[in-house]
């Protein structure tokens, strides 16, 4: 919701309560998080406001804390955002798939919430973070899924222009009107696109054909995995269903119909090599995950234009 705010001043709350109250804000603003413990006494502000498609969390720290999230607490689906964040003071360390980045003073750090993650803030921290639909911002700049988990230099190119907007966001985010804050936030997303789009030039459309290549290499590769299907493949990619399904939709296929396919095709090849076997068609038909005889039999005589007994029944004939 647009008006959705959350507002934490830690001191505000006596001691006993604080960790719960601070694990609860960062919760809400951050969309899932396991946070340390270890200090009840946590020193911090944070304050979050709904910008409509978009959110924007102003934190600060000013005593040590870290957190992680799990895959199982990751944000699937298209409820899942990226996160821009900008680091106005201090430094942490943030981790993503076992690596280990540095993100401090002027640096901008873009984030998927559909992604374990974990960080830490050695000193006081200052940062602000804009929360950005995922299938918004890959509709608009589809380049975004290979740009997660880079550290880019914020005193270079637009960067000081992001963070001075992100900045007055931040300051006046609990006066600012709904017009107002839609012309900023529009505005420093169109500066981060242009800025990315620079660091990474390839044209769009030559962008997708080569992620559409990348994606059938890995379907290809992984036709015996029986959970292969078009959410898993989505995850891999770090893109949303949607946009997954966007890609496949400027092409005479689908990812359903691709493994399909492809299995099929997988099939097909090893009833050659068991024409002179007894092996039968129901075991390789298991053997690339159709656990159905009468569907197989069906999805094989579509695409083959015969049904695969007979197909066995002919090559055996011409083997002799």
């Amino acid at each position: 919701m647009f008006d959705e705010q959350i507002t934490l001043i830690t001191k505000e709350i006596s001691k006993r309560q604080r960790f719960d109250a601070w694990y609860e804000a960062v919760n809400l603003s951050h969309m899932g998080w396991n946070l340390n413990e270890g200090n009840d006494e946590i020193d911090a502000d944070l304050r979050m406001r709904g910008l409509g498609r978009f959110m924007l969390s102003s934190c600060r720290c000013y005593s040590p804390c870290s957190g992680s999230r799990s895959s199982s607490q990751a944000i699937k689906g298209n409820s899942a955002y990226y996160g821009i964040l900008t680091v106005q003071k201090g430094k942490e360390i943030i981790t993503r798939r076992g690596i280990h980045q540095r993100v401090s003073d002027s640096d901008i750090y873009l984030w998927d919430t559909s992604e374990a993650l974990s960080f830490h803030s050695f000193t006081e921290i200052a940062k602000n973070t804009l929360f950005v639909e995922k299938v918004f911002l890959e509709e608009l700049f589809p380049q975004v899924t290979q740009m997660v988990g880079k550290v880019f230099n914020g005193r270079e190119g637009l960067g000081p222009f992001i963070h001075s907007n992100l900045m007055t966001l931040s300051s006046r985010m609990d006066v600012l009107d709904r017009n107002t804050a839609s012309v900023i936030t529009d505005t420093t997303l169109e500066l981060l696109t242009t800025w990315l789009l620079r660091l990474n030039p390839m044209p769009p459309q030559a962008y997708r054909s080569e992620l559409f290549n990348q994606i059938a290499s890995y379907i290809e590769k992984n036709l015996d995995d029986p959970d292969l299907n078009p959410g898993k493949i989505a995850e891999t990619f770090g893109l949303s269903l949607r946009s997954l399904h966007q890609l496949f939709s400027s092409t005479e296929t689908s990812v359903s119909r691709m493994i399909r396919q492809q299995r099929l095709e997988r099939c097909r090849q090893e009833i050659i090599k068991s024409r002179n076997t007894n092996r039968t068609i129901t075991d390789i038909a298991l053997r690339w995950g159709f656990n159905d005889p009468a569907h197989f039999s069906r999805c094989f005589k579509e695409l083959f234009n015969v049904s695969p007994s007979r197909y066995l029944s002919s090559l055996r004939i011409e083997n002799g």
